[in-house]
């Protein structure tokens, strides 16, 4: 008796109707250049230990302090040879304290960094991801190292979970993880961003349909309708929430 076959594509849908979870390489994954040129910029307000949970009519709310400690706006642009992540962060407590970073990729690669520019204290510094081996000094705090091919940013992040697909249950994994501009490889093991599925969330008093995806216990949620990152959340309670500009207070509730 022969043994039936099967493509690559239904196994895949027999695995999720019967509950596995898909595994799937985070740097095999197309990019929607519409949606990163839709971004345009973007401002965040920071909020250290501050976004809590309490009840509002029946709903469990997001209450954000009216203390932020900081913000970042973040700037994506894409040409015809590059894909440049700029992020711009800032103080709510320090006048003038900010610090900006550019990072340039190629059109086809959001994972590999070909160059970064840092803007600190008024001077700019530029590196040659592909082959320098930076040292760089902000605030006292010495960073240097080269730059390990494979390693996703955290700017790089923010975006892809704004047009990953977003079946539930889905993994896609990449192999280290970085916060920008400082070179530290959080595991050499194999990361994953995992897209929990749909969720509803409350913002600015209208209720929308997101996507939750996690990282490492951070929750990133994404506005259905528009692929907008509206809120970062650690399972401390700190963040990162849309705001029109630095210092704004949005209400978050989710039933």
């Amino acid at each position: 008796m022969s043994c039936p076959r099967f493509s690559s594509a239904a196994l895949v849908l027999l695995m999720t109707s019967l509950g596995f979870s898909q595994e799937l390489p985070l740097a095999e994954q197309p990019l929607d250049l519409e949606v990163l040129a839709n971004w345009k910029h973007r401002t965040y307000t920071i909020y250290d230990g501050q976004i809590r949970n309490t009840i509002y009519n029946g709903s469990k709310v997001y209450e954000t302090s009216r203390t932020a400690a900081g913000y970042v706006t973040m700037r994506t642009r894409v040409t015809e040879s590059e894909i440049v992540l700029e992020e711009q962060w800032g103080s709510c407590c320090r006048r003038g304290a900010s610090l900006r970073v550019a990072l340039h990729y190629l059109p086809d690669d959001l994972i590999n960094i070909q160059r970064m520019v840092v803007w600190h204290n008024d001077q700019k510094s530029e590196f040659d991801m592909t082959r320098d081996k930076f040292e760089l000094e902000i605030d006292g705090e010495f960073y240097a190292g080269p730059w390990p091919e494979g390693t996703l940013a955290r700017a790089a992040l923010m975006r892809f979970v704004t047009f990953l697909p977003r079946d539930a249950d889905t993994r896609f994994q990449f192999d280290k993880f970085t916060i920008t501009p400082e070179p530290y490889i959080a595991d050499e093991n194999v990361g994953q961003i995992e897209c929990r599925g749909p969720a509803s969330l409350c913002f600015r008093g209208r209720q929308v349909e997101c996507t939750r995806y996690t990282v490492d216990q951070v929750d990133f949620w994404v506005r259905n309708e528009d692929n907008v990152l509206l809120l970062v959340k650690k399972p401390d309670g700190s963040g990162m929430v849309l705001t029109d500009r630095p210092g704004d207070a949005p209400w978050l509730c989710d039933k």
